[in-house]
């Protein structure tokens, strides 16, 4: 008698098909966890219910069936300067206003950049600029003006 082993994939969600000889007429089903074959992405947690149904329950920020849309990081992720929060794939990002940069849009490009007596950096477009005082002129308000 020659019995051999094959293996078959049947695609199932709530079942595994176990391997069959060629002797055996007919295939065994064994009922498993829906868990083990439905897997929850980007850290949720799967509950199986009774019966073959099962659930994900998503971590802040994801929703969905297996927990793979992102819904919205920009509720809890937020942007200064005027800076506008945009959802990508799930991950909270800001596009900042003309001047500012950062995750958050809080660095800003007159950080580093002084002004000199009592001048004060004003963001022109993308670039730093100096707004001086009556008395004084300059890129940086470092000249005194003479009446």
């Amino acid at each position: 008698m020659n019995t051999r082993t094959s293996a078959v994939s049947l695609a199932c969600v709530t079942c595994v098909l176990i391997l069959a000889t060629s002797t055996v007429t007919g295939f065994f089903i064994r009922r498993t966890d829906p868990c083990r074959l439905n897997r929850c992405l980007n850290g949720g947690r799967c509950h199986a219910l009774s019966g073959s149904g099962f659930y994900c329950s998503c971590p802040r920020g994801y929703h969905g069936s297996y927990c793979s849309l992102g819904n919205g990081m920009c509720e809890y992720h937020q942007c200064h300067n005027g800076g506008t929060c945009v959802d990508i794939g799930g991950w909270a990002t800001c596009r900042c206003f003309f001047g500012y940069y950062g995750r958050d849009c809080s660095a800003s490009v007159c950080d580093d950049f002084r002004c000199n007596h009592g001048g004060t950096c004003v963001v022109d477009f993308d670039s730093p600029k100096c707004q001086c005082r009556d008395n004084h002129h300059g890129d940086h308000c470092q000249f005194s003006s003479t009446s």
